[in-house]
């Protein structure tokens, strides 16, 4: 199965382009003669960025219309929503529990910074964790899982330099809180940055 955007450029009309919105097409018999289908049973629901989990039974794609991420289950036919306002599609982590994704945090200068989220998958509240406080000034904007999905490495430039270099890296154990009444979000605790002398800075979280 090949997850799509599809989107309409109404040629000819004064319309312009349509909204992406995620398709499928399923290649079982060849991409010439595969079926074309929108992801969601309303052809008119805005989604994009699709991205698949490590086993193919998951599909996430940003739904405008919910306001969040939206993680299609095939197996079970459902659908679960993570809400966030930035737009984007996370990563699956190697072995499907887990996801992180980019928020925007605003600062009181009137700017803005990107920071990670994680979340777990197997949480009935999706419990989110924010890797750092809001407070914190770095702009990080990569996030790479390691191999055994067991910690997360996440980067950002130091001030005046560009991302280049080997990072170096400090390690941290994950604590969010698990509510047992009410969805929320837990909270990271982690320490500070390491930074190298490359302008560039790294930090992973064990899960």
């Amino acid at each position: 199965m090949l997850a799509l955007e599809h989107v309409a450029l109404n040629n000819g009309s004064a319309l312009g382009p349509s909204a992406s919105r995620v398709w499928l097409l399923d290649m079982s018999s060849g991409p010439a003669s595969g079926t074309v289908k929108p992801l969601f049973d309303d052809p008119q629901i805005v989604s994009n960025g699709p991205r698949w989990s490590p086993d193919g039974k998951r599909l996430a794609v940003y739904n405008l219309d919910v306001g969040g991420i939206v993680i299609h289950d095939f197996t079970a036919n459902k659908d679960t929503v993570i809400k966030t306002t930035n737009g984007e599609v996370g990563q699956f982590s190697p072995d499907g529990r887990w996801m992180i994704f980019p928020k925007t945090v605003s600062e009181p200068d009137g700017g803005s910074l990107t920071h990670q989220v994680v979340v777990d998958l197997k949480s009935p509240y999706l419990v989110q964790s924010d890797l750092v406080p809001d407070s914190d000034l770095g702009d990080y904007r990569e996030a790479i899982w390691m191999p055994d999905g067991k910690a997360v490495v996440v980067t950002r430039p130091s001030a005046g330099a560009e991302l280049t270099g080997v990072p170096q890296v400090r390690r941290s154990k994950l604590q969010p809180e698990q509510p047992e009444h009410q969805p929320g979000r837990g909270q990271a605790v982690v320490p500070a940055v390491s930074t190298d002398q490359t302008g560039s800075a790294a930090r992973t979280v064990e899960l």
